[in-house]
């Protein structure tokens, strides 16, 4: 950035790219995705994430999918489920302070929130 900018133009992958570090330009690019910008993903990207996954989608499917995601896993959500999550790690806590000993690694992997 000290030698660019918060904006800049450079090649990635092989393909010419915007690069943006600007809170405000970012901003303006994902509310307009698929209307004045579209986003691009390196091909590697799908192939380690196959043809379907979140990279390839655009414009309104994008759009939707993402506030479906910000809806389920956004900020608010997470507060709802934060007491919901603290309680059932308590009980946990709980039943394994009865035991003599408890493998911690193979018991936390059976938690299931």
């Amino acid at each position: 950035m000290e030698r660019y900018g918060p904006i800049f133009k450079t090649g990635f992958a092989g393909r010419p790219t915007v690069v943006s570090a600007d809170q405000k330009f970012n901003n303006l690019i994902f509310q307009q995705e698929g209307e004045m910008f579209q986003s691009w993903y390196p091909d590697t990207i799908n192939k380690i994430l196959g043809r379907q996954n979140l990279s390839s989608l655009h414009g309104f499917v994008f759009k939707y999918v993402k506030n479906m995601v910000l809806h389920m896993f956004g900020p608010e959500c997470l507060k709802r489920m934060l007491s919901e999550v603290e309680q059932k790690a308590c009980t946990k806590l709980q039943q394994w302070s009865c035991h003599d000993t408890v493998e911690l690694c193979d018991a936390t992997k059976r938690v299931k929130l």
